[in-house]
Order: C-alpha cells, then sequence, then structure tokens
C-alpha cells in the first residue's frame, strides 16, 4: 500500500493544472496507442528497456506508424516507467502500481515493476517489467 500512495503523490505533484499545458509528449504517444489499439483492435506492443538513469532503448514489437511514434518519443525520457505513470494518473482511471525496492532514476524511490491503468473508451494499458526490458500493452476489448 505504502508504495502506491508514494506513486500517486509523485502523479500528483507532477500533474499540470488542467488547461494550464499542452499534453506531454510521451502523454500523446501514449494516446496514440490507444487510438491505434481501438482502430485496428489489435493489441499495440511495444518493448523498452529499464534504464533509470537514461533514456532506454525502445522496439515496437508491433510495427505501425504509433508504435515507432511511442518510441521515438519514449527513447528520449528518462524513468519512462514514472514518466507513463504520470501521464496515466492525469487520464485514466483505475491506475495500479506495483514496485519493487530500488534506487529508480537514482533518486531513491522504488522501482516500478507493473503499471496498470484503464484509459477513455475502455482502452487498457499493461507496463511489465520483464528483467532487463519493460513489456508495454495497450489494447482495446471486445
Amino acid at each position: 500500500m505504502r508504495p502506491l500512495l508514494y506513486a500517486l503523490l509523485l502523479a500528483t505533484l507532477c500533474a499540470a493544472p488542467a488547461g494550464a499545458q499542452p499534453l506531454p509528449p510521451l502523454c500523446k504517444a501514449i494516446h496514440g496507442l490507444g487510438d491505434e489499439a481501438r482502430r485496428t483492435g489489435e493489441p499495440q506492443r511495444v518493448s523498452a528497456g529499464v534504464n533509470f538513469a537514461g533514456p532506454a532503448a525502445c522496439r515496437p514489437v508491433t510495427e505501425n506508424p504509433a508504435t515507432r511514434a511511442f518510441c521515438d518519443v519514449a527513447a528520449q525520457e528518462t524513468g519512462l516507467a514514472y514518466r507513463m505513470l504520470a501521464c496515466v494518473a492525469n487520464m485514466a482511471a483505475e491506475p495500479g502500481v506495483t514496485t519493487r525496492k530500488a534506487h529508480a532514476e537514482g533518486r531513491g524511490r522504488d522501482a516500478i515493476t507493473r503499471l496498470t491503468a484503464k484509459q477513455a473508451h475502455g482502452v487498457r494499458l499493461d507496463l511489465a517489467e520483464a528483467g532487463d526490458h519493460y513489456d508495454i500493452v495497450v489494447w482495446a476489448p471486445k
């Protein structure tokens, strides 16, 4: 319970007031994955390296413009899981976070091992740590 409270506090602190700023590029890219999942009916899959201190390599598993756009943006992010948490905390219902003790991003906070969210129109997001990378899937349940 305590790690979840820390994660939600972080997301709240990172959140911009409504209308104050345009949607950050990573949040737009996540939204794009959801749009593609709804449009095609196919899960959008991406593999991104776990790198707490710097940008991580990102590779589309489902090859299309939405996954490539996500990877282009994700490759520029430091602490991808926490950045994604900030996005889904602002644009999704039912976010879920699981962490493990580690010094994520060199800041002394726990590492995110799982992030789930229900986005607009029922689109789902799942980020799961799998060794040295994250498996990221965005899909629209039928």
